[in-house]
């Protein structure tokens, strides 16, 4: 999915957007305000009907997220490896190990609940990762809405003590769907949807436990 409009990519703050020029299939993205370059990386696929992305993000070399990575990444973030765009050097082809510089992963689902649905995935680690990885995740979910004609008919966030992990979800489904389910305990009203840009209530960073203003960095 590409967002070719230039009034699309203001509403989403997408400043820019590069394919990768190596394996495994991904995407480069610039957020306005994100302090750095998202990665969105194609993984296996583990079931039919299921897409999952790897989310890397790569500071920028001025802001405070940089200190944030581990010492292997920050050498590699200031070495030769990186260009100027603040993205990997693909003229060689080299892959990045899966752990360096990953934040979260995105899964996209058939959901069973509507046909055509889709339950939309974040799954990441409390702290500074979960601030950087929901910020592509919110735009990811906002694209998804404008360019299928969908809208959000619930979301939830879990926070797994086992392991740490934090994980947000949604189901998206086409806006006649919605309608057609407006009005139950757990819908949102018709009319909040009738632009999909507009995000629910329920969607706002403080009612899913994201804090987007408070997060420590390392100095």
């Amino acid at each position: 999915m590409v967002m070719p409009n230039p009034s699309a990519r203001q509403v989403l703050e997408l400043e820019g957007i590069s394919e990768k020029l190596c394996e495994p299939l991904g995407w480069y993205l610039w957020l306005a305000n994100a302090q750095g370059v998202h990665s969105l990386e194609l993984l296996e696929a583990d079931a039919e009907g299921r897409s999952c992305f790897l989310i890397r993000f790569f500071p920028s070399l001025a802001g405070h997220v940089l200190n944030c990575l581990s010492e292997e990444e920050k050498q590699l973030r200031q070495s030769e490896l990186f260009d100027a765009t603040g993205t990997p050097v693909q003229s060689d082809g080299r892959e990045l190990d899966p752990e360096l510089f990953a934040v979260g992963t995105f899964t996209l689902a058939r959901h069973g609940n509507g046909e055509g649905s889709l339950e939309v995935v974040l799954t990441t680690m409390p702290g500074w990762t979960r601030t950087v990885s929901w910020t592509l995740y919110d735009t990811l979910v906002s694209a998804l809405c404008h360019h299928l004609k969908f809208s959000a008919l619930r979301g939830e966030s879990v926070l797994a003590w086992d392991n740490q992990s934090w994980r947000v979800h949604c189901e998206l489904a086409p806006s006649n769907e919605v309608s057609r389910k407006a009005g139950g305990a757990t819908s949102i009203l018709q009319e909040e949807w009738q632009d999909p840009w507009l995000n629910p209530v329920w969607w706002q960073p403080e009612c899913l436990g994201i804090s987007l203003h408070d997060v420590e960095y390392p100095e």
